[in-house]
């Protein structure tokens, strides 16, 4: 399942249209153009392989810490998104409202329970009965039930002009939108296929991945058309996949679904957040597994590992802990080098060469000098 990035959500809003300052700035059709391009290139470089072939020098353990990181991000947002941690605090939970954050934490409970028992449809329960729980005790209930989709306001009002009026704006744009998306993609495939059972090991390729990143092109340029951001991989199809989805069958119809839905956008609308956060946490809980896969004891392998998996909840970007996670990699990788390593222990035989010899030095001066003490005390008949 495929859906809009909330990262380049994010950085289509704020980081093009609504910019700090107007002048690095483009018209929201003209970023909806920059969008379209990276899916064009984002389709090349997929269909042509060369995604795949990149990712398969990426080492293991950056893939493990990569999957670890994206369940951490995963339960934060279930946890913020249940009220539970507020602005990185723990949040008021004896408070007049605090009543919901206890009703998403009973239904986290009760679906890990219902999981516990292998029941189909475990996640779909929970989500429904919190939901109707606080849609009852808020006296909150959707207003109005079905509603036709309107597109007339966005479909192909894109524009490519940026690319030849504000190139230093564009072309960065376009090329922020297919790495981030790239890399997300990737990260997220690698996950959900190990969750799957399509693959055992993070080194191995993932059946069918081309045509999951082909589609995530395909996506990105029916999104510059309509009106919406970059379109990667969701990482949220690990909840089907933990609740038995594991073929194209599955995908097929949460697309049909998803169809579906854009005409009772009211009802889903208003699922309440601490609806869906226990699902959110439940997910970032069975992401954990593969944590002692990665040799700890080993700092050119921790290291990196570390910041992919603390950088992608702390910064809420799967693709920054990937970019920091990276770039660890390659600067321990370079500098521990044999040339590298070489160099250093000779450096340090040296200096350990010069302190004995030093202090062979001082050893003979303070022999010659307790041997000129014995000859001139033998000579006053000491």
């Amino acid at each position: 399942v495929m859906a809009p990035g909330v990262g380049l959500s994010a950085y289509f809003t704020y980081g093009l249209v609504k910019t700090k300052d107007p002048a690095n700035a483009i018209t929201w059709e003209e970023a909806l153009g920059t969008v379209f391009v990276a899916g064009i290139l984002m389709l090349i470089l997929s269909a042509a392989y060369l995604v795949q072939k990149t990712m398969g020098y990426v080492p293991g353990h950056l893939k493990l810490a990569t999957i670890i990181g994206i369940g951490l991000l995963l339960a934060t947002i279930g946890f913020q998104s249940s009220g539970l941690v507020v602005d990185g605090e723990l949040g008021e939970l004896f408070g007049p409202d605090s009543w919901q954050i206890w009703v998403s934490l009973a239904g986290l409970i009760s679906i890990g329970i219902l999981t516990h028992y292998d029941v189909k449809g475990a996640i779909l329960l929970g989500v429904v009965a919190v939901a109707v729980i606080i849609w009852t005790e808020a006296d909150s209930w959707p207003k109005q039930v079905f509603e036709l989709p309107d597109l007339s306001d966005t479909w192909m009002a894109m524009s490519l002009s940026a690319l030849q009026t504000s190139p230093a704006i564009s072309l960065p744009a376009v090329m922020t939108f297919l790495l981030v998306a790239l890399f997300d993609c990737s990260g997220v495939l690698l996950g959900t296929s190990l969750k799957a059972g399509l693959i055992t090991d993070v080194n191995q390729e993932v059946p069918g991945g081309v045509w999951a990143l082909c589609a995530s092109g395909i996506g990105t340029m029916i999104a510059g058309m309509t009106g919406c951001s970059p379109i990667i991989i969701a990482v949220e199809c690990t909840s089907g996949i933990v609740d038995g989805g594991k073929t194209g069958v599955t995908a097929l119809t949460a697309a049909f679904l998803f169809a579906l839905s854009l005409f009772f956008t009211p009802v889903l609308g208003d699922v309440p957040e601490a609806a869906s956060a226990p699902v959110l946490i439940l997910i970032g809980t069975l992401m954990m597994r593969d944590i002692g896969d990665i040799e700890w004891h080993d700092i050119k392998i921790a290291l990196p590992s570390f910041l992919i998996v603390a950088l992608m909840p702390l910064s809420h970007s799967i693709s920054n802990g990937i970019w920091f996670g990276l770039a660890a990699f390659l600067f321990m990788e370079f500098f521990t080098l044999p040339v590298w390593s070489k160099w250093y222990y000779q450096m340090k035989m040296g200096k350990d060469d010069k302190i004995m010899l030093r202090g062979g030095a001082q050893e003979d001066d303070a022999t010659e000098t307790d041997s000129l003490l014995t000859a001139e005390g033998v000579g006053r008949g000491l």
